[in-house]
């Protein structure tokens, strides 16, 4: 069962008319579905496969777009009568990305040379962390990954662009509580704190360029508040995860 919790983008840019996400099946490695998620207020069942017959599978299921076009909340798996989840395979390490659009994957599967401004109309279709670089990472290297990039934020461009809840990475606002691994959760105990987020070994932070885009890094001025928002990222960052973790 999963939940659709309502994002601020306009309709016109999710499938079918209606606030949400898309979700990625995969099945033995290779992706099979890609399935739009409707935002609404209880939780919802939908068959991610079927017809898969005798013998173990591995079936993976991953969130198709970034965290700004809405959250989507798993509330328990069903099985068929006679299926068993087996035990999880060997953890393996796990990198986490820091970054904007760029790892994101906002329009990462858009027509070669399409305009930006066209790409507004089709962002849940033409966009997907699972073929951005964190993604190709992890496959090269053998890793699992935490991609907490989100598009359209920098160190000094406004971090809530899309909305309050929205407000991420690479700005410090990245690892406040109620945001990150905490996307959309009211204040209370469901939040993680400080020491209690998924474990890592590695995180890898990209600033991106919209600051330069957006005309907020022009002049010493604005460089030295560049560096003071960075520092403070890098600050909020080791309170979460402390030396020596790369």
């Amino acid at each position: 069962k999963m939940r659709g919790v309502k994002g601020t983008f306009p309709k016109s840019q999710v499938p079918g008319g209606v606030a949400g996400a898309v979700m990625n099946v995969w099945l033995g490695g290779k992706r099979v579905r890609r399935a739009a998620i409707a935002s609404q207020e209880h939780a919802e069942q939908h068959i991610v496969l079927e017809g898969l017959g005798e013998g173990q599978h591995v079936v993976e299921v991953s969130k198709g777009t970034e965290p700004a076009f809405g959250l989507v909340a798993v509330a328990g798996v069903h099985l068929p009568e006679g299926a068993e989840l087996l035990p999880a395979a060997t953890p393996r390490p796990v990198i986490e990305f820091v970054g904007d659009s760029d790892f994101a994957g906002t329009a990462a599967t858009a027509p070669v040379g399409t305009y930006s401004m066209s790409l507004l109309s089709h962002f849940m279709d033409w966009s997907d962390p699972d073929f951005a670089a964190p993604a190709f990472v992890g496959e090269s290297f053998g890793v699992d990954v935490h991609n907490l990039g989100v598009g359209g934020s920098g160190l000094v461009s406004p971090a809530d662009v899309y909305g309050p809840t929205n407000r991420a990475s690479p700005s410090a606002q990245h690892y406040a509580d109620r945001i990150a691994f905490n996307w959309g959760v009211p204040a209370g105990s469901e939040q993680y704190a400080v020491g209690e987020m998924p474990k890592v070994d590695c995180v890898v932070i990209w600033i991106g360029q919209n600051d330069i885009i957006m005309g907020k890094l022009v002049g010493k001025k604005a460089m030295d508040q560049g560096i003071e928002e960075y520092a403070k990222l890098l600050s909020e960052i080791r309170r979460h995860r402390p030396a020596p973790l790369p």
